[in-house]
């Protein structure tokens, strides 16, 4: 969590823009833990962590620099929407939703999860269709 969401976005932007098949309105698939794997929520952080890809994507579209220092970077016709699905805390449900996202939804690249665990799962499945797909925050 300790990197801003919009730089992430600006990365997928690039990767979004180097795919050939990605239109001018693309559609970032957000991989975020928001329940245990027993079904509890989250605590609060997680909430936050949610909360900030769906600004990062409204400040990003919004292209203002005091809200997006980089905003001069931001493709010009280029404009963002979001899905958002809960990895449960688990590797084969993360798995599930990359699925979700990448094959039945159509989403252009996918950011998250953050957990190491699940990078791999979401990767494979991600990379199948040939979406792009960033971890927020996994160290491996």
């Amino acid at each position: 969590m300790a990197r801003p969401f919009w730089k992430l976005l600006l990365t997928v932007q690039l990767l979004l823009a180097c795919h050939p098949s990605v239109s001018h309105h693309s559609t970032i698939g957000f991989l975020v833990r928001m329940h245990q794997s027993d079904g509890t929520k989250m605590g609060f952080d997680f909430t936050k962590l949610a909360a900030c890809g769906i600004l990062a994507v409204r400040h990003v579209n919004s292209r203002d620099p005091v809200l997006v220092p980089d905003a001069e970077n931001v493709l010009p016709d280029l404009n963002l929407t979001y899905v958002l699905k809960d990895t449960m805390a688990r590797p084969s449900a993360a798995a599930e939703q990359a699925n979700a996202l990448a094959v039945d939804m159509g989403v252009d690249a996918i950011l998250g999860p953050g957990r190491s665990a699940e990078v791999g799962p979401v990767a494979i499945v991600a990379g199948a269709p040939d979406v792009p797909s960033l971890s927020y925050a996994a160290s491996s």
